[in-house]
C-alpha cells in the first residue's frame, strides 16, 4: 500500500450529505439504521446537479 493512499481519506465530502468514494467514484449519502450511521450507495458515478447547464446571475 502506498503512503499517499494511507493519508488520503477513502470518502471525499462533495457537498452537504454527499460523499464520493475516491477509488470507485461512486457517490454515497449518510443514513442512519438501527441507531448507527452508515453510508448508502447512490449507485451512480456521475453527479447531476440541479444547476448544471444553468448560469446564475449575481
Amino acid at each position: 500500500m502506498s503512503v499517499s493512499s494511507e493519508t488520503e481519506p477513502l470518502f471525499v465530502k462533495v457537498a452537504e450529505c454527499l460523499y464520493r468514494n475516491r477509488s470507485s467514484g461512486t457517490y454515497f449519502a449518510p443514513v442512519e439504521r438501527k441507531g448507527k450511521q452508515i453510508r448508502q450507495s447512490l449507485k451512480t458515478k456521475t453527479a447531476n446537479w440541479p444547476c448544471d447547464g444553468y448560469e446564475t446571475s449575481e
